[in-house]
């Protein structure tokens, strides 16, 4: 039975950790997966990030976004740990321009974890941490995450 502070929990996962894990690169990112869903935390994402995930996984090939939608939410999640929501808009003028809407993404969530392994996004984590998401690493989001 999970615990139901550990339901309300969101995370926003960059896509490199996504790619991490389904393209079996990167172990720590195949655990951050699985912590997700064994810890029963929300995977918050918006139609912008799933596009970039598709994009990215599918190699750009669009006759492969489903599969990559199937493995995501049916294969490594269930539908009700993935909450979607609008793409946000962009306010905050720090980190990526790239990356700046899963930034905001975060922020608008109240998601408390951002996992990436991109350094220009981790080099944010104090400008996000004033607004209580820690951004963190693969390695680091295990070893901190409940």
């Amino acid at each position: 039975m999970q615990r139901a502070s550990a339901t309300r929990l969101r995370v926003v996962l960059d896509t490199n950790v996504v790619a991490g894990h389904l393209l079996a690169e990167d172990g720590s990112c195949t655990e951050v997966i699985r912590h997700v869903k064994d810890a029963g935390h929300r995977l918050v994402v918006c139609e912008k990030l799933l596009r970039e995930y598709r994009g990215v996984i599918a190699g750009g090939y669009e006759q492969l976004y489903s599969i990559v939608d199937v493995l995501l939410f049916h294969r490594l999640l269930s539908l009700e740990q993935v909450e979607k929501r609008e793409n946000p808009v962009v306010r905050i003028c720090f980190g990526p321009e790239e990356d700046r809407f899963h930034l905001q993404l975060a922020i608008d969530a109240k998601a408390k974890y951002h996992v990436t392994k991109d350094r220009g996004v981790l080099d944010t984590r104090d400008d996000m941490r004033a607004y209580g998401v820690h951004v963190v690493g693969p390695k680091a989001y295990l070893g901190q995450c409940p």
